[in-house]
């Protein structure tokens, strides 16, 4: 009980210090303004009428397979053996054993690249009006961070549809960084039907701030209840402190 407290207390104390966090702490509004913005949208992620929403093209990038390891160089060879009566009529040995074949290993990448960005074309539905005009009254910082968490919580539902995600914490487990429009949060968490997951995240946006550019993911496991409180993950659209 004593380390779990001391834990929040550190996280807390961490958000405070870090400009960043206390952007990203700060910004709870616009959290609150993606999820309502994303729950309205959960319904229509699967409306016929909106084809583009589900076909998304993802490429799954596989590590290299290792070179072929070159043969060893043979061996200074044997003056021939003399043939006697006795060896004339046995049969050759062969000088090597065909090899086991050897399957490769499976990739530990686990990353996801799509290939199609969808949080413009969510901002750009005119259910959408009122979250983009709140959206683009933000500070640069804050209107990435917010632009991003909107990117990730779209490409996770076209990865798998069985997550409906509605908020996402890029600074769950470890700090974000944000450099030159680029935002990279390696201990971020995302939530779907009342569970939270762990996810990392690379997104590059637009110097206009208006569009995403490239993202990529790597989801991970489910956070366990008992570290929700810890991380400051809410299990609803409450306050979370």
């Amino acid at each position: 009980m004593m380390q779990d407290t001391s834990r929040a207390a550190e996280a807390d104390d961490r958000r405070h210090r870090d400009p960043l966090l206390r952007l990203c702490t700060g910004a709870s509004a616009a959290l609150h303004l993606l999820a309502i913005l994303a729950a309205a949208w959960m319904p229509a992620r699967d409306d016929p009428a909106l084809p583009l929403q589900r076909a998304i093209s993802v490429e799954m990038v596989s590590a290299p397979l290792p070179a072929a390891i070159p043969p060893p160089v043979a061996a200074r060879q044997s003056p021939p053996a003399l043939t006697t009566p006795e060896t004339a009529d046995m049969p050759e040995r062969p000088d090597t054993v065909p090899a086991v074949p050897v399957q490769p290993s499976e990739s530990t990448d686990r990353t996801v690249r799509p290939t199609r960005m969808l949080s413009a074309r969510v901002l750009a539905d005119p259910r959408s009006r009122k979250a983009l005009a709140a959206l683009r009254r933000l500070g640069t910082d804050e209107r990435i961070i917010q632009l991003c968490d909107l990117e990730a919580m779209e490409q996770v539902h076209a990865w798998k549809a069985e997550f409906e995600p509605d908020l996402v914490v890029a600074y769950a487990t470890s700090d974000p960084t944000l450099k030159d429009r680029t935002l990279r949060a390696d201990g971020g968490a995302v939530r779907s039907r009342k569970r939270w997951y762990g996810i990392s995240f690379t997104c590059d946006v637009s110097a206009d701030l208006e569009k995403v550019k490239a993202f990529e993911f790597a989801m991970g496991e489910e956070i366990p209840e008992s570290e929700w409180e810890v991380n400051a993950l809410a299990s609803d659209d409450g306050p979370s402190d």
